[in-house]
């Protein structure tokens, strides 16, 4: 049966979806056939989520007698099919519905009439009659982990292997194209349920946020930030060593190459302290080693938590890593507020376990596990601290202390004779060729002229 075609209003501009701006878009549709376009372009760009395609003048996409064969025009619906980008067990779908009497076909394959079917990357679309292929359907995007990536990444990189997985996002390998560059890429959802942000649903604009803000070798550095409807991608620099978490567990390093790693983290610290910035989930998870080698740059990464704040801000979120959580942010809901010194504590949860591959507080129990941490209730077994030295476990225990008021300061920390090491200092000094005062915070500059080496 061949539909009549009744007068219609035309197409408003701006629901006309096919574009030569293709970065806009979530997917692209691409005319099969040499004569198939529409408004004189032969490739759609999909903005909408919503994009119609048939013989009305109405539709997003219109087929005229001069885009196709006479004898196909004449069996195209005012409406042919429709292609929709939804919403699919949690991840991002693009489905194609038939809306004609006689027949879309994608890859072959009969639709029918009032039925759907999910479009992929190079699925082939005929209308009308089986073999006339009209459309092929680009993601534009391809799909990965369910997100579309945008085309912007796309023209400029190469999607490789997963290589790293977390509560709230994947880090993917990817390659520039033009310089075969590596970096790491990000995938942070925005729609993070409620009952897994635990007060922290923005962690996507705080990382962000924070992200674009860094400068300095021992915090991870971004290349950019591409945000899509669904998600952020946040392409950063690689580092090929994996994580500490890895490297403490395996190689249990000695208590000297935990003092290199632990002066770099601690500088990178100082330098977020003292730009405004609380880590809030500093853990031996969140810092990743540039190499394989035992001497290698280590870098504070995972700032999803991160809050950015003023001199005499307070924080009251109720977030961060169990096992390194501080007292007073459990504490928030009857005291209200907690200060940077959050950090302090989670840096000696940290440096407890590197030093000694174990956790302080390791009660299975939740409740448990919270009332050890309230009461400060850890200790240093002698056959996992045996060689440890005194000065090392002194560290540890003044950044555990429950009052966060006589908690050390980041500087405090860098000050300690456990790290007043000129033989660690300069070997860390010898990684990096960054200027030591170039655009530095003030309070580094400060540390500095007070006697404390901090790169």
């Amino acid at each position: 049966m061949i539909e009549e075609l009744r007068d219609t209003q035309p197409a408003a501009v701006e629901d006309i979806v096919f574009s030569q701006d293709f970065d806009k878009g979530w997917g692209k549709l691409y005319g099969n056939r040499k004569n198939i376009k529409s408004h004189g372009v032969r490739v759609a760009a999909l903005i909408k989520d919503t994009v119609t395609v048939g013989r009305a003048p109405s539709c997003d996409i219109v087929l005229s007698k001069g885009d196709v064969q006479e004898k196909v025009y004449s069996i195209i619906s005012k409406q042919h099919f429709r292609i929709c980008r939804t919403q699919r067990d949690s991840k991002m779908a693009v489905l194609l519905e038939d809306l004609s009497f006689n027949g879309t076909f994608v890859n072959g394959a009969h639709v029918g009439k009032g039925n759907s079917t999910q479009l992929r990357n190079n699925d082939d679309i005929c209308v009308g009659i089986q073999n006339y292929h009209a459309f092929l359907f680009m993601d534009g995007l391809t799909t990965v982990e369910g997100f579309l990536l945008p085309g912007r990444i796309l023209d400029e990189y190469v999607v490789s292997r997963k290589v790293g997985e977390g509560s709230y996002g994947v880090v993917y390998s990817v390659f520039r194209k033009e310089t075969d560059e590596r970096f790491a890429m990000k995938i942070i959802p925005k729609k993070i349920p409620l009952r897994e942000a635990k007060g922290c649903t923005s962690r996507f604009e705080s990382e962000v946020t924070v992200l674009k803000t860094l400068d300095h070798p021992f915090t991870i550095k971004v290349e950019e930030v591409v945000e899509t409807d669904d998600a952020v991608f946040i392409l950063m620099e690689m580092m090929d060593g994996g994580d500490l978490a890895r490297k403490v567990m395996m190689d249990r390093p000695s208590e000297r190459l935990v003092k290199f790693y632990f002066y770099q983290i601690a500088l990178a610290l100082q330098y977020l302290h003292a730009s405004g910035i609380t880590h809030r989930d500093l853990k031996v998870d969140n810092i990743l080693l540039a190499s394989e080698e035992a001497e290698c740059v280590v870098k504070v990464a995972d700032f999803g938590l991160a809050k950015l704040r003023d001199e005499n801000s307070v924080m009251a979120t109720v977030c961060g890593s169990p096992m390194y959580v501080a007292p007073e942010v459990l504490k928030v809901r009857s005291t209200g507020s907690y200060t940077s010194r959050v950090d302090i504590w989670s840096l000696g949860v940290l440096l407890y376990v590197c030093l000694s591959a174990s956790f302080p507080f390791k009660r299975t129990a939740q409740h448990e596990l919270v009332e050890d941490i309230m009461r400060g209730a850890y200790q240093f077994p002698q056959k996992a601290w045996a060689g440890i030295s005194k000065s090392a476990i002194d560290l540890v225990r003044r950044m555990l202390t429950i009052d966060p008021a006589a908690r050390p300061s980041i500087e405090e920390v860098l000050r300690h004779p456990w790290l007043n090491d000129r033989a660690v200092q300069r070997k860390v000094q010898s990684l990096t060729e960054c200027d030591r005062t170039a655009e530095q915070p003030p309070a580094k500059r400060r540390c500095e002229d007070e006697g404390v080496v901090v790169d």
